[in-house]
C-alpha cells in the first residue's frame, strides 16, 4: 500500500506510511532510536522480490500476447469457452456469466456487420454504466470497429465535437441521454442513430430500437472476424476530460488495453477468485480497462454499478462479497476516507473497514 502511494507520488498519503508503522506496532523507543523488526525487515524484501517477479511475469504475458497475435475480442472468447457459466458482472439484480456476456456481444457484432458497418469505422457510445455498456464495444471489438466511449455528462457543442472527431458512423445512446443527442442532431445530420431503449423511453425520431432489434439478432460465434483481428488494432477511443478545452481522444489499441489492465493486475495482485466492485464511470479507463478488462482479461467477476453512491458503497461491498474496491485513501481532519477521484465522492471508513484495509481482507 505503502508503495503503491510513493509510485504515485501522492507526497499528501506519507500519512498513511505512518499510519502503517503504528498499526504494525514497529517500536520507536522514547530517544528516537528506531528499533528494527527484523520480521518486518524480511517481509519488505520479500513483498521487493515478489514485485519484481510479478513485473517479469507481466512482461512475458505481453511479449506472448504480440507474438500470438492476441486481442482483447480473442482473449475473451476463449476465456468464455473455458468457463462459461462463472459470473463475469453483477448489476443490481442481475448476473451475467461469462456465456451470457459471450452471446450477447456476439448478437451485436452481428447486428451492425449486417447493418454494414466493417473493419476500422467509428462508433460513439453514450450510454450508463451497466453490463450491456461492455458487450456493445466488446461485440463491435469482434468485428473490427473502435468504439468512442464518450463521456455521458457531455451536452450541446463538447458532446457534438465528441463525436464528429471520433468520426463516428453512428451514434448508441441510452434513452436518459435522448435529450442530449436531440439537441445535438443538427449537427450529426448524416451519422446514424440506434437508442438503447431497454428500460422504455420515447424513441427519438430516424433512431433504431436498438435494445429490441438487437434481440431478434443471432448469437452466432463470430469466428473469422475475430480472427482478422491484431494487437496494434485501435480498439476504444477514450476522451479527455475536456477541463482546459474540448475533449480529446487518447487512441487505445488492444496492445495499450492489455498493458493497463495486465500492469494493474499483476501489481496489484488480482486473482480470478477476487470481486471488483467498480462504481466509476465505463466511459473513463480507470472504469472499462483497469476495471472491467480484469474480468475480459483474466476471468475476475466485476460489480458494475449504474452511479456511484456513498450511501451504498459498503452495502454493496458486502452484497456482492466483493474483494477489491476502485478507490483510493483519504484523511480529511482526522477521519479516514474512501475517495473517488474522478466524481470527487467520499466514504467514511468504520475501524472495523479501517482493520479489513489494514490486514489486506479488503484490497483497495
Amino acid at each position: 500500500m505503502a508503495y503503491g502511494i510513493l509510485a504515485n507520488g501522492q507526497n499528501q498519503h506519507l500519512w498513511l506510511i505512518i499510519e502503517q508503522v503504528k498499526y504494525r506496532k514497529i517500536d520507536f523507543s522514547a530517544t528516537g532510536v528506531f528499533r528494527i523488526d527484523y520480521g518486518m525487515v524480511f517481509s519488505i524484501y520479500g513483498a521487493v522480490i515478489s514485485a519484481g517477479l510479478r513485473f517479469s511475469t507481466l512482461n512475458f504475458q505481453l511479449w506472448r500476447y504480440e507474438k500470438t497475435q492476441q486481442t482483447v475480442a480473442k482473449i475473451f472468447t476463449k476465456l468464455a469457452s473455458k468457463h462459461p457459466q462463472k459470473v463475469a458482472f453483477y448489476f443490481e439484480n442481475e448476473i451475467w456469466t461469462f456465456e451470457d456476456v459471450d452471446k450477447y456481444s456476439n448478437k451485436i457484432g452481428n447486428f451492425f456487420k449486417n447493418q454494414g458497418f466493417k473493419r476500422g469505422d467509428a462508433v460513439a457510445l453514450v450510454l450508463e454504466s451497466r453490463p450491456e455498456y461492455v458487450t456493445i464495444w466488446l461485440g463491435l471489438a469482434k468485428i473490427g470497429v473502435v468504439t468512442a466511449l464518450i463521456n455521458s455528462n457531455l451536452v450541446a457543442d463538447p458532446l457534438a465535437h465528441s463525436i464528429q472527431v471520433a468520426d463516428a458512423k453512428a451514434v448508441i445512446y441510452g434513452s436518459d441521454f435522448a435529450k442530449a443527442i436531440s439537441d445535438i442532431s443538427g449537427k450529426i445530420l448524416k451519422i446514424r442513430l440506434y437508442q438503447f431503449a431497454k428500460n422504455g423511453g420515447e424513441l427519438l425520431p430516424n433512431s433504431v430500437d436498438l435494445a429490441k432489434e438487437v434481440e431478434k439478432e443471432g448469437n452466432g460465434p463470430l469466428t473469422s472476424d475475430i480472427a482478422k483481428g491484431r494487437p496494434r488494432d485501435k480498439l476504444l477511443f477514450i476522451f479527455t476530460s475536456g477541463t482546459t478545452g474540448l475533449p480529446k481522444a487518447a487512441v487505445i489499441p488492444n496492445t495499450r488495453f492489455i498493458f493497463m489492465a495486465l500492469g494493474i493486475r499483476y501489481m496489484a495482485v488480482i486473482s480470478e477468485n477476487d470481486i471488483i466492485y467498480d462504481p466509476l464511470p465505463l466511459y473513463h479507463s480507470a472504469g472499462t480497462i483497469v476495471g472491467v478488462g480484469q474480468c475480459i482479461l483474466k476471468g475476475t467477476t466485476v460489480v458494475i454499478r449504474k452511479k456511484f453512491s456513498a450511501s451504498y458503497f459498503w452495502v454493496d461491498c458486502i452484497k456482492y462479497r466483493c474483494t477489491k474496491e476502485g478507490f483510493n485513501l483519504d484523511k480529511i481532519e482526522d477521519k479516514l476516507f474512501l475517495y473517488d477521484a474522478k466524481n470527487v465522492d467520499y466514504v467514511e471508513l468504520t475501524k472495523e473497514k479501517y482493520h479489513d484495509i489494514m490486514t489486506g481482507k479488503i484490497r483497495l
